[in-house]
């Protein structure tokens, strides 16, 4: 019996890996963001942060000039 292969084990598993189309035009950037919470991520704009705890994104929103619900 052979093994499955790392995409027939995510298929097995239901994880399921998709690739967005860039334009050829279009330069990809990693960024790292929060959302309002954890629900929020189709429905509130995301908030550039590098914060990695809840003090600093306490400060962060202390600090804010814009809302986090302007998705």
């Amino acid at each position: 019996m052979r093994s499955l292969t790392h995409l027939e084990r995510l298929e097995a598993e239901s994880i399921h890996i998709f690739r967005e189309v860039v334009a050829e035009a279009e330069n990809p950037v990693m960024r790292s963001v929060r959302f309002r919470t954890r629900g929020c991520y189709p429905l509130t704009g995301a908030t550039q942060s590098d914060a990695a705890d809840m003090n600093t994104i306490i400060q962060e929103m202390l600090l804010a000039t814009s809302s986090e619900r302007q998705g």
